[in-house]
């Protein structure tokens, strides 16, 4: 709802609809915060954030920063409360929006990066570097957790 009067507050002309309101608002989106949502929204169900990251080539901090930002923007959710958990689209017509403003050779290029992230994610013998200390984002954002809060 939030994004469709933000929408509809631009000036939006026609009929307000949510994938016209996700397709703006993801333009505003900096690039690698709107390739994170991108990736979110292709994978079937939760990403972990390690994949992500090797996906998109981003350093344990810089997927931290935006993930703090995408949460608080009801972009993305971590699926478990915690800091390492899997990320997932914060609703599912958040990722019907997001999948319908995908062009062919984003999406294409995504799940290329996402395959190859995940192949080397099961790689027992590669180096991967060693995820981040745990904290909780229930601590951090209790709005954002699916599922009960205990």
């Amino acid at each position: 709802i939030d994004l469709v009067v933000r929408h509809a507050a631009r000036g939006a002309p026609g009929a307000l609809r949510l994938d016209d309101a996700v397709r703006a608002a993801l333009a505003e989106l900096e690039p690698t915060a709107r390739a994170i949502v991108q990736l979110t929204a292709l994978a079937a169900g939760g990403v972990a954030q390690r994949t992500v990251a090797h996906a998109l080539a981003l350093d344990g901090g810089t997927l931290e920063r935006h993930l703090c930002v995408l949460c608080a923007a009801s972009w993305i959710r971590i699926a478990s409360g915690a800091l390492t958990g899997p990320i997932e689209p914060y609703h599912a017509r958040i990722r019907a929006g997001v999948l319908a403003s995908l062009r062919d050779d984003e999406a294409h290029a995504l799940r290329h990066a996402l395959a190859g992230a995940l192949s080397r994610d099961r790689d027992p013998d590669h180096d991967a570097a060693p995820d981040p200390p745990p904290r909780t984002w229930l601590q951090l954002y209790p709005h954002q957790v699916s599922g009960p809060v205990r």
